[in-house]
């Protein structure tokens, strides 16, 4: 009997020996809205109301027969645990713990917390880069977008974000200072409009020694923050402006915590991903 994988850090893949496929859109969307809910009820209406702003008369009988087909394609996974049972007024989904690479991301994400916490920033950046390796793309890449798949990806983003801030700290922990850089630098060109990225890479520049650097950095990010947002930098930059001025980065030191884990806690609808 071979185990199941349930990929959705990227296009939804579901493997129990080989690849199983699902080629139709809306079974993927229903297939993700179940692993959503993975061990939950879901009513037949939320399920209409994930796949249809306004739904078809024949709205409830196509759900019906998207899951007789998604029972088809699972098959071969039955015996590892994966099935869709039908309850009094919907469906659900049992699925083996720790089946998936969201899982098993969120398993790392908590760990690498710890080794930052614990001083072992190096185990650290190892662990967060074979938790970001976990990565094929977008979450969910393929599965058409209702209002909880949109929402779950947001908060895997946000999430994998978390992840890539507590590596640059790993990095920069562990005295590399270049890494911490080459990170934050992808981030900021990533996420222009975020002034806490802006921040920590004026920061490594600085704590490198890179004094024209940094000014340059933070001279981009307060265009941008004005050019995009209208907004002068905060407190957090003006001090690292004055410092680059004075030539002190005495005053600077690492945070005695990693940033605030943007993994959810108790992310709605499923609690599968939450601490």
């Amino acid at each position: 009997m071979s185990a199941v994988r349930v990929n959705t850090l990227g296009p939804l893949q579901i493997t129990a020996g080989t690849t199983l496929t699902v080629a139709a859109g809306k079974q993927r969307a229903v297939l993700a809205v179940l692993l959503l809910y993975a061990g939950r009820v879901v009513p037949l209406h939320r399920i209409v109301d994930e796949l249809w702003e306004q739904a078809p008369r024949t709205a409830v009988s196509l759900v019906r027969q998207y899951v007789f087909h998604l029972r088809r394609i699972l098959e071969p996974a039955k015996a590892a645990g994966l099935e869709i049972h039908t309850l009094a007024g919907g469906y659900q989904l049992s699925l083996p713990a720790a089946a998936g690479d969201a899982d098993e991301f969120h398993r790392l994400v908590l760990l690498g917390r710890r080794q930052v916490t614990e001083g072992r920033p190096a185990e650290a950046r190892l662990t967060a880069d074979r938790a970001l390796a976990l990565w094929r793309g977008p979450a969910f890449a393929d599965v058409p977008a209702g209002r909880l798949i949109a929402a779950e990806r947001e908060r895997l983003d946000e999430a994998r974000l978390g992840l890539q801030e507590l590596a640059a700290t790993a990095d920069m922990r562990s005295g590399d200072v270049t890494g911490a850089v080459g990170r934050l630098r992808a981030l900021v060109i990533e996420h222009p409009l975020r002034e806490n990225l802006h921040e920590a890479l004026v920061l490594a520049l600085l704590t490198a020694g890179r004094r024209t650097d940094a000014m340059i950095a933070y001279r981009r990010a307060r265009a941008t923050l004005l050019g995009e947002l209208g907004l002068e930098p905060g407190a957090g930059l003006r001090r690292l402006e004055r410092a680059i001025r004075d030539d002190d980065v005495s005053r600077f030191r690492l945070p005695a915590q990693p940033a605030a884990c943007r993994w959810p806690a108790g992310c709605a609808p499923s609690c599968r991903y939450a601490g």
